[in-house]
């Protein structure tokens, strides 16, 4: 499993630490979230699976003490071990739930990233091998010290839908489609993306990306515990061109040559 993490210093502006992933396959997505608040997702294709999480809170501040964030990217081959990745997912989720959102995963960032360590990284022009491996080290450091995941069975729902943030029943859901995508038992995609409000952008998403488990924001409790499922919605139904009515065209046409050779006999009369 490869590990990517990209946060600031004091006067250093935001960039990752050591190595940077090969694409930003994330910003697919930057028309449904801003990466700035928190964000979640989780896809794969029987492959490979990706995570991306951004929005992670820090104790560390800039020097006008404009608090830190960190954003953590995950890749790695399915059937590999996942755990740290999964960990990381529930971790953030039931963050998430609480009133001091990533507050685990800040912790758990925040001791293995102090702020001599970023300040060293963040310095460094070229990062070569030994650069990499420290972030991934540490990294994995910070993961494995987070709470152990009870992973659902599996994913109870086998198309797209959509589910509140506050939904007990929509995050475990949400965990096993994760769960899912890392083992390469489905391909898809789960994701919490902030400017996602209605099933309806949910749906509109999930026709150009293809199978998506969504958690939304539902401030009116619309929703409520519910998993709701997403259908791709039908084009609309074609009705076929009336056929002309051939009787009653040939005898207008008739009518109308009659006419014709009428006129053409009377002006021909002396």
């Amino acid at each position: 499993m490869r590990v990517y993490v990209q946060t600031r210093g004091s006067t250093a502006d935001y960039a990752f630490l050591g190595g940077a992933p090969s694409t930003r396959w994330w910003l697919a997505f930057r028309d449904s979230t801003s990466f700035e608040k928190p964000t979640l997702i989780v896809s794969g294709d029987r492959r490979e699976w990706r995570c991306y999480l951004s929005g992670i809170g820090s104790q560390r501040t800039d020097r006008v003490g404009t608090a830190i964030r960190y954003t953590i990217v995950l890749e790695g081959r399915c059937g590999d071990a996942g755990v740290d990745a999964l960990r990381l997912v529930a971790a953030w989720l039931e963050d998430a739930a609480t009133s001091e959102p990533g507050r685990r995963v800040q912790i758990a960032m925040d001791g293995a990233f102090d702020d001599t360590t970023v300040e060293r990284l963040l310095a460094l022009r070229t990062a070569g091998p030994d650069t990499v491996a420290e972030v991934e080290r540490l990294g994995l450091s910070a993961l494995s010290g987070l709470p152990l995941a009870t992973l659902p069975s599996g994913s109870s729902e086998p198309g797209s839908w959509a589910g509140s943030t506050t939904s007990t029943r929509a995050r475990t859901e949400f965990l096993a489609r994760s769960s899912d995508l890392v083992r390469g038992e489905r391909d898809g995609t789960a994701a919490l993306l902030n400017l996602l409000g209605t099933v309806d952008e949910v749906s509109k998403l999930a026709e150009q990306i293809g199978p998506l488990g969504a958690l939304i924001e539902d401030p009116a409790d619309a929703l409520g515990d519910a998993v709701v499922a997403v259908e791709k919605k039908k084009p609309a139904a074609t009705l076929p061109s009336p056929s002309p009515n051939r009787p009653m065209f040939f005898w207008m046409a008739l009518g109308l040559l009659l006419g014709v050779i009428a006129l053409v006999i009377w002006r021909l009369l002396p």
